[in-house]
């Protein structure tokens, strides 16, 4: 397991054994582990993540997709690839309360109050004291850096998370890379870009 690592805005990015070992504290299958699922593995924010539900599951795609309305009072639509677990999560909740609300029925103050629990967990655990600087926003970072170190192009993830300013963006993930793919600057045209990886043409905004 790599050593966590420090951002500049006193935050923590975990590598994908990392983000499995925060994610088992809070119980699989768990309304708290889907709310950390949901940043950790599909990049969705707090205020995201307590607004959607099983209709929100695109089912005749592979990989499926979550289909959700982006923060910010834009009102784009985007899509981003969501693991089988957590949708097999979010669909079973929903047949269980039969309801057409969110499936997450916790408010975001309490969701950001179960990552103080967990974090005292983790380092009591593993002696890393790193993990006291845990929050919801570690998780989505972690989302995206994870996926650049996996060769995915910034504009995809950028697209996928939700990101509307590129400059942000790179400063906040790409500025401290140094491969030579990733230390451009990328504009704004990058939100009209197709990607070849995970998702057809047609799927590309």
């Amino acid at each position: 397991m790599k050593v966590l690592r420090h951002t500049s805005a006193n935050d923590i990015l975990m590598s994908p054994d990392e983000m499995d070992l925060a994610l088992k504290e809070f119980g699989i299958g768990s309304r708290f582990w889907l709310a950390y699922s949901l940043f950790g593995r599909c990049g969705l924010k707090s205020n995201e993540a307590v607004r959607i539900n099983s209709t929100n599951i695109v089912e005749d795609h592979d990989p499926l997709l979550l289909e959700l309305e982006s923060s910010g009072g834009h009102g784009d639509l985007r899509r981003v690839p969501i693991p089988n677990d957590i949708a097999t999560c979010i669909i079973g909740r929903d047949r269980v309360e039969q309801g057409s609300g969110p499936t997450l029925d916790i408010a975001t103050r309490t969701i950001r109050s179960w990552s103080n629990r967990v974090r005292d967990e983790l380092v009591e655990k593993t002696g890393q004291e790193e993990w006291r600087h845990l929050s919801p926003k570690s998780f989505r970072h972690s989302w995206a850096k994870n996926l650049l170190e996996d060769g995915i192009p910034p504009q995809t993830v950028m697209r996928w998370g939700g990101w509307r300013d590129p400059v942000s963006f790179h400063n906040l993930y790409i500025a401290d890379d140094k491969r030579s793919d990733y230390t451009q600057v990328y504009d704004t045209s990058v939100f009209k870009s197709k990607s070849p990886h995970y998702l057809n043409d047609e799927d590309a905004p």
